[in-house]
């Protein structure tokens, strides 16, 4: 590296294990050579810290010069080209009442019906042979896969990821790199591959393309990476941003792992930061768990998410594939939608990057953790070993977080309801105080007073003058309102265990998780400590508590 000093320059080597966009330090020793380090702002950087939640990174307080790849052909005919590829593989089917496409208002391309699609009707199967998944990956990738096993200990229990994450990558490169040149591409590594093995490989490359079309330029991990004070700005008071830092710097970790200690003969060619951080996000948004397996599965990852879906998705264990049907009639014309899962705004957006309008939103969520974890209630509740906790506070399941906490704090010999109440109380002042939040808190408590029980907010938020920005703002607007209206739900709850609030006062949405907790805080009245109920049919959507 060719520096400007005075008048003239010097040139310098750059240790390899520094990335585009890391803070250089020029250090000149006394016999005048010159040499260049990386200048750490602090000890807490992702190269040196160990992030007690998953035993990977903590945030990452340097800024990375990450640029990620995209297909410069038609995503259409790219798509076209997956399905061309899919088709003729033993064992699927794809109809032909299904295409790529959109529909307004929302307009994001998805899938949509190009003829009538009756009740039950198939429309997709996919065999598990061509699935992107862990264990194909070993199958296909054996060597790759083992050099990253050696390096198990380094990953805390994550090498799995860590593997899918590489073998992905390693197809992304190789199928970017095959459409600007005349290189193969994922072609099997022997002649002597079996048929089926070709045919996987063959239909990955599509399936990798079509990958390489997707933007993640609103993606939390991308917006924790470009612009942290951006996302810290406009999540505040949320803890989320700090998630999405975190998360990052974990991305960073993991990658810088994989290249110091993996032969780069087996990650393949060019294989940089901004390709592992694609990897990493097409695998949590796109990834199903199937069979015990974390599975890529091409052309049934191309739906949108819907709280009220047309399809539903199963696995076929005697045939080994996913199938996808519908589950009510559908006319030409019609967007064809599946479910992501029954998750709040907070656990959409930090996943997925989206938010659904709060009158759809089936859950309400908030995470007690980073600087949202109140250290003097921990330190004053719970003993010493839980200090640390993460607890998921939910609207619709009692989650073992929560369950963890009450049954320290009691057998520490303080209060539980009082332990709750006080993180709660804690955690929600910021929210009341934030000028941002104050139409929609507003808005919120005009509803309230007209019903009680009410949680409309956003039906009364609507006034001449009002308008909300799009986009980032309104995704940070209904992430801060599920954890406001979650944290306000675990309140209640406690008032009516006071005896302060009756049941028809609370919010109607946490009526789930008021049930439970009522009757686990009767248990820890007695004495008990409390259990997850997982076993219940009685209760399909909640967990109940039992005595333990």
């Amino acid at each position: 590296l060719r520096l400007a000093a005075g008048r003239g320059s010097v040139v310098v080597t750059v240790p390899d294990d520094l990335l585009p966009g890391d803070p250089l330090a020029v250090i000149v020793h006394g016999d005048g050579t010159t040499t260049v380090a990386r200048a750490d702002d602090d000890e807490d950087t992702v190269r040196g810290g160990v992030d007690q939640r998953d035993g990977m990174s903590t945030p990452s307080k340097s800024r990375h010069c990450i640029t990620m790849t995209r297909m410069s052909a038609d995503p259409e005919k790219i798509h076209e080209q997956m399905i061309a590829a899919v088709s003729p593989a033993p064992g699927v089917f794809v109809s032909p009442k299904v295409k790529r496409g959109s529909v307004p208002p929302v307009n994001i391309i998805g899938m949509v019906a190009c003829d009538e699609i009756a009740e039950d009707e198939e429309l997709i199967r996919i065999p598990s042979s061509l699935f992107l998944s862990i264990r194909r990956c070993r199958e296909l990738y054996p060597e790759l896969c083992a050099a990253v096993d050696k390096i198990a200990p380094s990953m805390k229990g994550r090498e799995t990821e860590a593997l899918h994450a590489a073998c992905l990558a390693k197809s992304l490169r190789a199928a970017e790199l095959s459409s600007t040149s005349a290189e193969d591409g994922l072609d099997p590594p022997s002649s002597k591959a079996e048929e089926a093995d070709r045919t996987t490989w063959r239909v990955w490359d599509a399936y990798a393309k079509s990958l390489l079309c997707l933007s993640f330029d609103d993606h939390p991990y991308w917006c924790a990476m470009n612009d942290p004070g951006e996302a810290k700005a406009m999540l505040a008071p949320s803890s989320e941003h700090e998630y999405m830092d975190m998360m990052a710097g974990d991305v960073v970790a993991m990658y810088q792992c994989i290249k110091k200690h993996v032969p780069e003969h087996l990650l393949g060619p060019r294989l940089d930061l901004g390709i592992f951080l694609q990897a990493r996000l097409c695998i949590l948004t796109r990834v199903f768990q199937l069979d015990g397996d974390s599975c890529m599965v091409p052309v049934n990852d191309c739906f949108n998410h819907s709280a009220d879906p047309g399809l539903t998705w199963s696995w076929d264990d005697d045939r080994k594939d996913m199938v996808l049907s519908a589950a009510r009639p559908h006319k030409a014309g019609e967007e064809l939608l599946i479910s992501y899962g029954k998750r709040s705004n907070v656990l959409l957006f930090r996943t997925y990057g989206f938010t659904l309008p709060p009158e759809v939103e089936p859950d309400w969520t908030f995470m007690v953790q980073a600087s949202a974890r109140p250290k003097d209630l921990f330190a004053r509740f719970l003993p010493q070993r839980h200090e640390k906790l993460s607890i998921h506070l939910g609207t619709q399941l009692v989650q073992q977080s929560l369950v963890v906490a009450l049954n320290a704090c009691k057998d520490y010999g303080r209060d539980p309801e009082e332990f709750l109440r006080a993180v709660c109380v804690r955690c929600r002042a910021p929210y009341d105080a934030d000028p941002g939040l104050a139409l929609a808190l507003e808005a919120l408590a005009r509803a309230r007073r007209r019903e009680p029980s009410s949680c409309d907010w956003w039906a009364h938020l609507a006034a001449p003058g009002v308008a909300l920005e799009g986009g980032r703002h309104v995704d940070a607007l209904r992430v801060k309102m599920s954890e406001y209206l979650c944290l306000t739900a675990h309140l209640e709850i406690l008032d009516v265990m006071a005896g302060q609030l009756s049941e028809e006062q609370c919010l109607e949405g946490s009526r789930p998780v008021r049930k439970v907790l009522l009757e686990g805080f009767q248990i820890l009245r007695q004495g008990a400590r409390l259990a997850l109920n997982t076993y219940d049919t009685t209760l399909p959507s909640v967990r109940g508590l039992l005595p333990n």
